[in-house]
């Protein structure tokens, strides 16, 4: 097992186990990601993607291994936006900020901002159950933006797709060093790589 010094400010997961209903969910998982790093980690459901998530926000311990953060607090989004039926999305997305001591009048003004750069414009006062189900995503996603913690764990917030339906466990480690623009050749082909590794 790797030694976790306290020179590593990033996120280090070492040698990580978890067994849920009798099931190696992760069998020696091991990940570093660097400050100010970014990882995308792509699975088959089932795969442990979202225990992986939930393990290095501390909502749960690993049976085996070891898991530090070095950057601080963490903000998960889960795959379930988990939006409160009564309350606005607006104000959904600000609970974020009332649980850090801000008013909601406060809160909403902090907010207000983000919802227009997300294209939630006009739907402020909505009720989730008036959202469609990216709406309601992009709701989530602010509201994790919002909290304003170093580490943002993001367990498939851009949509529920599923295709995948077997379960999987890690397969590859792909280096992701390529430009941002999805018709480059080098993102397309990295993008290929993945879904062999899946397939």
């Amino acid at each position: 097992m790797q030694t976790i010094t306290a020179q590593r400010t990033g996120i280090a997961v070492d040698g990580v186990v978890r067994v849920l209903g009798g099931r190696p969910v992760l069998d020696g998982v091991d990940l570093w990601v660097p400050e100010h790093g970014r990882v995308g980690i792509v699975g088959r459901s089932g795969s442990g993607k979202s225990t992986l998530l939930s393990l290095i926000a501390g909502l749960d311990a690993p049976d085996a291994g070891s898991i530090s953060v070095g950057l601080g607090d963490c903000a998960l989004m889960p795959q379930r936006d988990c939006l409160l039926p009564w309350r606005s999305a607006l104000d959904n997305a600000c609970l974020a900020l009332e649980n850090r001591g801000l008013s909601r009048s406060d809160a909403r003004r902090r907010a207000l901002p983000l919802f227009a750069r997300l294209g939630l414009g006009g739907s402020e006062r909505l009720l989730p159950a008036k959202l469609s189900g990216g709406m309601r995503q992009r709701v989530a996603f602010a509201r994790t933006l919002l909290a304003d913690k170093p580490v943002l764990l993001l367990d498939e917030p851009f949509g529920a797709l599923d295709a995948m339906l077997a379960r999987g466990r890690f397969v590859a480690d792909l280096e992701v060093d390529v430009p941002r623009s999805i018709a480059d050749p080098a993102f397309v082909e990295l993008r290929e790589r993945a879904l062999e590794a899946i397939a």
